[in-house]
């Protein structure tokens, strides 16, 4: 099955924007589910999880997927976060705050590529619904 996620976005994401979610770095990208939530760098995905518990404050948030996409003029990261359901209430806001902290550990290692999150929420997890959104 091959998903689109700027002309047809899913349900969860429609679901995510009209949360409040601000997306960081959005771009028409179309992968085959299959081939997403891979390790293509074990250790990169260690840092990953440690900036994902720091920054979301839980342990039931996990890298799993972590993919390299290369385009003719582009490279970039694909980011699995995968949310065991849990009591854990999604804040929106730490996705910025993810991404940015992602790129820290990327400038560190010398990458200059971008990371693009996606989160995979259990069907009924709490998520943070803003007043005035």
């Amino acid at each position: 099955m091959v998903r689109s996620t700027c002309s047809e976005p899913t349900r969860g994401a429609r679901n995510l924007v009209e949360m409040g979610w601000i997306f960081v770095g959005i771009r028409c990208i179309i992968v085959a589910m299959n081939e997403r939530k891979k390790i293509q760098d074990d250790e990169l995905a260690d840092l990953f999880a440690d900036v994902v518990k720091r920054v979301l404050g839980t342990d039931s948030v996990i890298v799993c997927g972590l993919q390299e996409i290369t385009e003719a003029d582009d490279s970039y990261w694909i980011v699995d976060l995968c949310y065991q359901a849990s009591d854990y209430e999604v804040d929106p806001r730490n996705n910025v705050k993810l991404v940015i902290e992602m790129r820290k550990v990327l400038f560190e290692r010398d990458d200059q590529r971008m990371p693009y999150v996606y989160h995979n929420l259990p069907e009924g997890q709490p998520v943070l619904v803003r007043e005035g959104c």
